[in-house]
């Protein structure tokens, strides 16, 4: 896969992509003055060989329909005169995830998720 912060940064509404690790990135989201928007994603590239792997556990139970590789998680922090909240973020349903949106490390996957999450801001 090419560079993916090159891939984050290309997604309409980003403003600044910051590298935090070689699988971790954090997003700005175009905002207001009085809000900030940010986006974390990680990119998990579990060990499968054990059988307490996260998508085996997932896979057994029925959540995906079939064994991931890898797969993306994201953390959202919405910051107003109120605070700072986990809001606008579409992976996650009533604090658990939503497996809709939890999906392999692919180009396309992280700028579909990364879109997402921003047009679930932009739309309240």
């Amino acid at each position: 896969m090419k560079n993916i912060k090159k891939i984050i940064e290309s997604i309409k509404g980003v403003v600044n992509v910051e590298e935090r690790a070689k699988t971790r990135f954090y997003i700005e989201v175009e905002s207001t003055k009085e809000e900030k928007f940010e986006i974390e994603i990680t990119l998990h590239y579990p060990d499968n060989s054990s059988k307490h792997s996260l998508p085996k556990q997932w896979y057994k139970n029925g959540s995906t329909s079939r064994l991931l590789n890898s797969y993306i998680i994201a953390q959202t922090y919405y910051t107003n005169k109120d605070g700072c909240f986990g809001i606008f973020n579409p992976t996650t349903k009533y604090n658990k995830l939503n497996f809709d949106y939890i999906l392999e490390v692919t180009e396309e996957n992280i700028k579909y998720i990364v879109s997402e999450i921003i047009k679930t801001y932009k739309t309240r």
